[in-house]
């Protein structure tokens, strides 16, 4: 069985071409030096939510939020009402008085990207915002998960 390839074009970001075993992929580098790209990039999102704060959330929020400041767009942490996370992500700084906290669902209804990192089986099972919002899955697409989502699978 042939390999599968991975391949984009980017009008922004330089994409590379790398031999990953035996799939040939395309690739963005990162750096500090891209951030002034930053904008134009997301160039109409004016807010961005990340649903969850387990492995992932509380690195890519904060990330997201001090590489986007400035900008004028938003970085919203969304959680379950009464998650015990909520103290963790109002510690780094995610506030509902700020704006920057909320309830999952609405900041996914909300949002004009979103990144769901959060487990699979809690995503699957609780999704459901009737948006049609790009979403970012950081989370593979393993056995049980359903073939078709409106969104970007990582």
């Amino acid at each position: 069985m042939a390999a599968e390839s991975l391949s984009f074009s980017s009008k922004i970001f330089k994409v590379d071409t790398v031999q990953m075993g035996d799939r040939v992929e395309q690739i963005v580098k990162g750096g500090r030096h891209l951030f002034p790209l930053l904008p134009k990039a997301f160039a109409g999102i004016k807010q961005i939510g990340v649903i969850g704060w387990g492995s992932q959330g509380p690195a890519q929020a904060q990330n997201l939020r001090d590489s986007l400041e400035g900008t004028g767009i938003r970085v919203k942490v969304g959680l379950r009402p009464g998650s015990e996370s909520m103290a963790q992500a109002r510690a780094a700084g995610f506030t509902e008085d700020s704006g920057t906290l909320g309830e999952m669902f609405a900041v996914v209804r909300e949002s004009d990207l979103v990144l769901f990192l959060i487990s699979a089986v809690v995503g699957f099972r609780s999704y459901h915002s009737g948006t049609n919002n790009p979403t970012d899955f950081a989370i593979g697409r393993g056995e049980g998960t359903p073939a078709r989502w409106d969104a970007v699978i990582s």
